[in-house]
């Protein structure tokens, strides 16, 4: 989806119980060798609606994040709802101390 200067986001469609595009879970990568804070604002469309989202959270040295316990999954329109188009807009990558 976005990569910028070694840090990534990169996502996959969720199915729920065989449905098809119900929801997100979006990966943040760290292949940089300090810690970064992110910031953006994830954009989900479905054949009815738009769903917005800001998105915030640090990820450390040589490592990735994930899921739902990272805030990092999305089904803003219920298990039966159908993801249509999916974005980033407003990211930020900043390099933070180890501490």
């Amino acid at each position: 989806m976005v990569e910028e200067d070694g840090v990534r986001v990169e996502y996959i469609f969720y199915s729920n119980q065989g449905e098809s595009n119900s929801g997100i879970v979006l990966k943040v990568v760290n292949d940089t060798e300090q810690p970064v804070e992110y910031r953006f604002t994830v954009v989900i469309r479905s054949l009815e609606a738009v769903w917005e989202k800001e998105v915030t959270g640090r990820v450390e040295a040589g490592t990735l994040i994930t899921g739902d316990e990272e805030g990092l999954y999305f089904q803003p329109f219920g298990p039966q709802g159908i993801i249509a188009e999916l974005g980033l807009k407003a990211w930020s990558f900043r390099r933070g101390s180890d501490s």
